[in-house]
């Protein structure tokens, strides 16, 4: 991968993955609250058999809904992807899941393939306890309700739940239109020792008016990990404050050129003149993706 690349990767900004057809292939990526929501069978299954159309599964446990029988199958066998699909199931291996009845009475994977999720006997229990936990989240009545759970998760002991809460603030909560209603929340969050804790409660706040929070995103601008301090210089690209964007012309002379990079774009978000004046800087910047990036900004500001 290329610098740029690397870089545009990193600040986790959006891409459309281009098919080779004038088409275009917009791939979301659900979480697991999202897919279990969307079934009405969930279960842990072995893979017995692969055809060209369908997978045999032997049920193992039913974590969700009904299943009458031991045995099922179910299709479409492929995950979407941008550039396609790819087999999604393989015979011997067990995994989690998501499925949902048709008219016919056939059992589709949800979420265009990403309702299988394959398990492994090291992550397996951990897996099926966050399914679990998702299931009940699922059912609670309203959004409100939902978000809030989740948001509690945040700090779980199991990791792989405490990732996907994360991952859920980052897509669904900061873009919820109920989000300003989880700032005190999110700005507790903000406050945790943990570096992927703060990482993620700055991906909440990027859309929320949070400006009593300023001086905590502040603070998370001088963290050892790049994802916080993306996260942070993200989140203050909002505010036009002083103290907000002498944070940002700070993350200018950052030592990584992807923080400087990230800057750059925030700081073009500032009408201040000393705002232009960093991004002019970066004009001469060592790093050519940081220098090229720079013009862009000053030519969209003219």
């Amino acid at each position: 991968m290329s610098r740029k690349g690397a870089a545009v990767a990193f600040l986790g900004l959006s891409c459309l993955c281009v098919l080779s057809s004038p088409a275009e292939a917009k791939i979301y990526y659900y979480t697991l609250l999202e897919l279990v929501e969307q079934a009405d069978v969930v279960v842990a299954a072995e893979v017995l058999s692969v055809g060209e159309e369908t997978a045999r599964l032997q049920v193992r446990e039913v974590l969700k809904g009904r299943v009458e029988v031991k045995e099922i199958s179910v299709s479409p066998i492929w995950r979407q992807h941008c550039l396609g699909r790819s087999l999604n199931f393989r015979a011997g291996e067990e995994a989690l899941v998501c499925l949902k009845r048709s008219d016919s009475g056939s059992l589709l994977v949800v979420g265009g393939g990403q309702g299988k999720i394959a398990l492994d006997m090291k992550t397996r229990d951990e897996v099926l306890s966050v399914a679990r936990r998702a299931i009940e989240i699922a059912s609670l009545e309203g959004e409100d309700a939902r978000n809030r759970a989740m948001l509690v998760e945040a700090t779980s002991s199991n990791a792989k739940l405490r990732s996907e809460s994360h991952r859920y603030i980052a897509v669904k909560i900061a873009h919820s239109k109920l989000r300003e209603n989880y700032k005190d929340s999110l700005v507790r969050l903000l406050g945790n020792d943990s570096d992927d804790v703060q990482a993620a409660a700055l991906a909440g706040l990027k859309f929320v008016k949070a400006e009593g929070a300023i001086p905590l995103m502040v603070e998370a601008t001088r963290s050892e990990s790049l994802q916080v301090v993306s996260h942070a210089s993200m989140a203050l690209a909002q505010y036009n404050t002083e103290q907000s964007v002498a944070a940002l012309i700070a993350l200018t002379g950052h030592r990584n050129p992807r923080i400087r990079l990230r800057a750059c774009i925030d700081l073009g978000r500032s009408k201040r003149p000393e705002a232009r004046q960093a991004i002019k800087r970066l004009t001469r910047d060592e790093d050519a993706d940081v220098r090229r990036f720079a013009k862009q900004v000053l030519k969209n500001l003219r």
